[in-house]
């Protein structure tokens, strides 16, 4: 699969962004609009993102796409080899698994730990992302799924920075990452699958609301594990249907889970 051609067309002007702004907000920025890329399907799995044309696209420099693109490799979303660039992810049916079977854990932990220890002001700020998810899916249109996505994972960063642990909300973040990008395997989503999913939601929002830890934790994995099996079976569909023709080198869940974050470059870089 090759790149589409053209400009995508929710591509942020970059070129705008002032010279005097800081260069750590314009790869963020870089960050965000090849993360909309890959997640459009602008580049597919497997495909090379080349620095010259994401530079000239955005109207920037190659430096600030270098490093977007090796935070991208951190999250887990492309790999970067020496002397032959980035490309973003191929990871098989099984490694998807695997990474949802992480994600259920952590995120498990992370419902656990925001029960004992958020406020009743950042729970109420959850129920409020979880009320704004199930409204975007009143509205839900194929080409708007994504937003849906979206607003759930707003809610769960709620819970992992009220959970009270910086380490499980490190990691439910880096797990996360990955697994996001994977929704694309759900389109179209069904909707009987979509309303099962507000349902979980919901179902976690209330444990949380009642203080019941157990219940919560419970509710987090039936949450990752619902989608997990959809994702899986599409994953499995693509595969039988493409072959195993162009893989990827070999995508690692453990790599993602311990790999050191990339080193933050000084004035002097």
């Amino acid at each position: 699969m090759t790149p589409s051609p053209g400009k995508p067309q929710d591509t942020e002007s970059v070129s705008d962004v002032p010279m005097a702004e800081d260069r750590d907000r314009l790869v963020e920025k870089v960050v965000r609009q090849l993360t909309r890329d890959i997640m459009a399907g602008t580049y597919g799995p497997g495909d090379r993102i080349r620095e010259p044309e994401v530079s000239e696209r955005l109207g920037i420099s190659r430096a600030p796409v270098r490093e977007a693109l090796r935070i991208l490799e951190h999250e887990g979303m492309v790999e970067v080899m020496p002397w032959r660039g980035a490309r973003v992810i191929n990871p098989s049916p099984d490694e998807i698994a695997d990474l949802f079977d992480l994600l259920a854990a952590v995120e498990g932990v992370v419902a656990r730990l925001a029960t004992r220890h958020a406020s009743d002001e950042d729970l109420a700020r959850y129920a409020d992302k979880v009320r704004e998810a199930a409204e975007v899916a009143r509205q839900h249109k194929q080409m708007d799924f994504f937003e849906v996505i979206r607003v759930a994972y707003q809610a769960a960063e709620v819970l992992a920075s009220s959970c009270g642990s910086a380490m499980a909300a490190n990691m439910v973040r880096r797990v996360g990452k990955p697994a996001y990008w994977l929704h694309r395997f759900l389109m179209p989503a069904p909707a009987r699958w979509v309303q099962q999913s507000l349902a979980r939601q919901a179902a976690l929002r209330d444990a949380m609301l009642a203080r019941d830890e157990e219940r919560a934790e419970r509710a987090a994995r039936a949450l990752v594990g619902h989608t997990r099996r959809l994702v899986v079976l599409r994953a499995k569909e693509v595969e039988a249907a493409q072959g195993i023709l162009h893989r990827a080198p070999a995508w690692n869940v453990g790599h993602i889970a311990t790999k050191e974050p990339a080193r933050k470059r000084t004035r002097k870089d």
